[in-house]
């Protein structure tokens, strides 16, 4: 069995259905992915790429549909079955216990009662030369940082020399560095004959080490093929069914620069068009929207009259509170009357000098 390219497919998934309930995660979904790629599945969160991720290892059966593994019929009953069969997974969020080393996360699940550590720790050596991935076994989890967190998740799927690698948005923790080192690391990996499925929602890193894209919207393939046949408004387009509406949107899309929204470098749309922001003046500060301020005799800037009138344009809110004010969520206004001086007193007062002014307070 080979893909589209003519190199041999590691994986293949024909109509593969997922539900939960009344929620159909999953309709149908085809995918191959053949050795020496990166493979990228693409999808909004609530697409069903972390569902995809589950079934491929072992979390979790389809409904309906079959799953081939290097052309033979694969039905994984769990994670520790898909990785006798080649098939390694890391997940979105950490899974190494944090109070262990990395040797003991490394070990766990091992069948031996004393497992060969020294053949562990050259395996690891061979990893590090091959990978550039330079971990210390020694040392506890969570005394590491966040990069060296994700370096040893990736050692961890390395060891046993897996033939399919589930990437499960990797970079979610990362900062800019760090994922171009672990860009760097899957392109190693691919290049070694491993086939790679790479989830993610980010186009900056499909396009900086992808080689082919399949996108999922609500549960089911909408697009895909090869990326360097596909330009990022028709990627863009195939997960979300329109183009981005502000920059916000964009930039969690992976678009530098805002590229790609709605309304961006278009003169009929310009940015303070977006929701949310005001229009500019030619000298780039919003207009005043403050109501024409009262005058007249007697009235005077800062005067309860005035306060009591005056909008000013920004939101304003008292020094006190109170629940029951007429102010905006019981916020009182300028207007809000004050409440009753005390008369008296408070129970157990004592007389002094030093309290004499205060005393006195209290009588006026």
């Amino acid at each position: 069995m080979t893909g589209s390219d003519g190199r041999p497919a590691v994986l293949r998934l024909d109509g593969v259905t997922r539900s939960f309930g009344d929620l159909v995660a999953l309709d149908g979904v085809d995918l191959s992915v053949t050795a020496g790629e990166i493979h990228c599945v693409l999808g909004e969160n609530g697409a069903g790429k972390s569902t995809l991720c589950n079934i491929v290892f072992g979390g979790t059966p389809p409904l309906r549909g079959r799953m081939l593994l290097d052309g033979e019929p694969y039905a994984p009953a769990s994670p520790a079955d898909a990785a006798r069969r080649g098939i390694a997974m890391v997940h979105q969020h950490f899974s190494l216990v944090p109070t262990l080393t990395v040797e003991q996360n490394l070990l766990l699940g091992r069948s031996r009662f004393r497992p060969d550590r020294r053949a562990l720790r050259r395996r690891l050596e061979r990893i590090g030369e091959e990978y550039g991935l330079a971990v210390d076994p020694g040392a506890r989890v969570d005394r590491m940082s966040v990069g060296h967190r994700q370096t040893a998740e990736i050692v961890k799927a390395l060891v046993d020399g897996p033939r399919l690698v589930l990437f499960d948005e990797p970079t979610g923790v990362l900062g800019p560095r760090e994922i171009d080192a672990f860009l760097a690391t899957a392109r190693r990996i691919a290049d070694s004959g491993t086939a790679v499925v790479l989830i993610t929602h980010k186009l900056q890193e499909v396009r900086a080490v992808g080689d082919r894209a399949t996108v999922l919207r609500h549960g089911r393939v909408t697009g895909g093929g090869r990326l360097a046949d596909l330009a990022d408004d028709d990627l863009v387009s195939l997960m979300v069914g329109r183009a981005p509406r502000d920059p916000a949107s964009a930039a969690a899309l992976g678009l530098r620069g805002g590229a790609g929204a709605r309304g961006a470098g278009r003169p009929d749309r310009p940015p303070w068009r977006w929701p949310g922001c005001a229009p500019a003046t030619p000298t780039g500060r919003a207009p005043s929207t403050a109501s024409t301020s009262p005058s007249g005799p007697g009235v005077s800037p800062g005067s309860p009259a005035w306060r009591a009138t005056a909008s000013p344009p920004w939101p304003t809110r008292s020094r006190g509170r109170s629940r029951s004010g007429p102010g905006r969520s019981g916020w009182p206004t300028a207007t809000s009357p004050r409440p009753p001086r005390a008369s008296a007193p408070p129970p157990g007062w004592r007389s002094s000098p030093r309290t004499a002014t205060t005393r006195a307070s209290w009588r006026t």
